[in-house]
């Protein structure tokens, strides 16, 4: 314990403030200013801390500028951005309007805009390349959210002249007394301690595959534009191997698709069958087709 306080001690927080002008000022300062450690040779000891003056205002008796959410909302978020952009989503509705739902029920939409620049500056590590940035960062932080939360999304970007310069997101909270809850991702089986290509190891690949063919079905039910997250789409894949052949045939092509792959389809062609490659353009073609 003693060792964790001197850790502490020492460790800063950077925070911020924008002006009306968009001036901003970035403060730095420690977390504690001081702190005392007692100890007896006995059993048992304390610490008592004391917060620097300049973060208290951030910690005791907030009366506004702070966000609430559930535990459970976000507990099986592994992607930190999409940590991120959640809270963001949460603590910054400027907009809002109403749905008519059936039954006249009316359920708050919110919309929240983005600039690139803004973006940058909450995740400064991000690729220069937009694309990449789309691809990398954006996609998987949405798909988490809009698969593993009680957010529902929509997004799109926006261009200036012929540059991407914001994105719009456009997103409901659900709430169940509203409509049905989104399903939630169930935890797959762990996996046991036994041999590669083992009865036991296909065993738990065959419990997995159900868990996610049966997670994937209500989350079309609930909203057919849903689907698995690239982390469970690969799950998918490789527990899917030998069973369910058509589901793994069907999610290896959605997989490769995603991840922007060319991919082998065979099709019939002057009474041959032949192996013809197609681009990530292509098969989104096709898809639409």
């Amino acid at each position: 314990m003693r060792e964790a306080l001197i850790s502490l001690s020492k460790k800063q927080i950077e925070f911020f403030r924008v002006d009306k002008n968009n001036m901003r000022t970035i403060n730095f300062s420690n977390w504690i200013d001081g702190g005392s450690f007692y100890e007896r040779q006995e059993d048992c000891s304390k610490i008592v801390l004391r917060f620097t003056k300049s973060i208290e205002p951030y910690l005791f008796e907030l009366k506004g500028n702070f966000t609430i959410y559930s535990i459970e909302s976000i507990q099986n978020l592994t992607n930190p951005i999409a940590f991120r952009l959640y809270l963001i989503m949460l603590s910054e509705i400027k907009k809002a309007k109403n749905i008519e739902l059936k039954k006249s029920k009316k359920l708050e939409a919110h919309m929240l805009k983005l600039s690139i620049l803004q973006i940058r500056k909450i995740f400064p590590n991000l690729s220069k390349e937009f694309n990449n940035i789309k691809k990398f960062t954006l996609i998987p932080a949405f798909e988490q959210i809009q698969s593993l939360t009680d957010i529902s999304l929509n997004w799109r970007t926006i261009k200036t002249g012929r540059s991407i310069t914001d994105i719009e997101i456009t997103y409901l909270l659900e709430k169940d007394d509203l409509f049905k809850a989104k399903p939630t991702r169930p935890r797959l089986a762990k996996r046991p301690h036994v041999k590669s290509g083992s009865h036991d190891e296909g065993e738990w690949m065959k419990k997995n595959t159900e868990i996610l063919y049966q997670y994937e079905k209500d989350l079309k039910k609930y909203d057919p534009t849903l689907r698995l997250t690239i982390q469970d789409l690969r799950r998918a894949v490789e527990c899917s191997k030998y069973c369910k052949q058509n589901w793994h045939e069907e999610k290896k092509r959605e997989l490769a698709l995603r991840e922007g792959k060319n991919t082998k389809i065979s099709v019939a062609k002057s009474e041959q069958n032949k192996d013809i490659t197609f681009s990530e353009k292509d098969l989104e073609l096709l898809q639409n087709f």
